[in-house]
């Protein structure tokens, strides 16, 4: 008698621990099946989620004139930004279509014609200091206080 107890209760342990994995399984199966059923609806609000996002950088046309070493590291973060870097190295043509030129005079030779270019084109010309302030000032700070003194003297021209 003792015996058949014993294996009655394990029995009732067996047949909810069967009922447990049923619901589990249950349960899987319908959140799955919701997640197929409306998957494309997760996608186009992906999708409408990426296209929302606007980047600190977004609508930035960057000529970047730094140093080669640390020109990959400001390509990456301006682009990761929303930034267009453009391929641009002096000497310029006639007409620039960037909005902003990172320029680092004691590190790449420029000639004065060339920054003669860029202002003329309306670019704004600042030192690479300027990426970290934007991103960490507020309110936004002003670029004439991050331009190179030589651009600062053909400004006031």
């Amino acid at each position: 008698m003792k015996l058949w107890t014993k294996n009655q209760n394990q029995i009732c342990i067996l047949t909810q621990n069967l009922l447990l994995l049923q619901y589990l399984l249950l349960f899987t199966w319908y959140v799955f099946s919701i997640i197929v059923r409306h998957s494309q609806y997760i996608t186009y609000f992906c999708l409408f989620l990426a296209q929302s996002c606007v980047g600190a950088f977004s609508e930035w046309r960057v000529a970047l004139c730094t140093d080669r070493k640390k020109e990959d590291n400001f390509r990456r973060l301006l682009e990761a930004g929303g930034a267009t870097v453009l391929n641009l190295k002096p000497p310029f043509s006639k007409s620039i279509s960037a909005t902003h030129a990172f320029v680092e005079l004691n590190k790449v030779e420029m000639s004065e014609d060339d920054l003669l270019t860029l202002v003329k084109s309306g670019v704004i010309c600042v030192k690479p200091d300027f990426i970290a302030a934007h991103l960490t000032n507020s309110p936004t700070p002003n670029p004439e206080d991050y331009c190179p003194s030589e651009v600062r003297t053909m400004l006031q021209r």
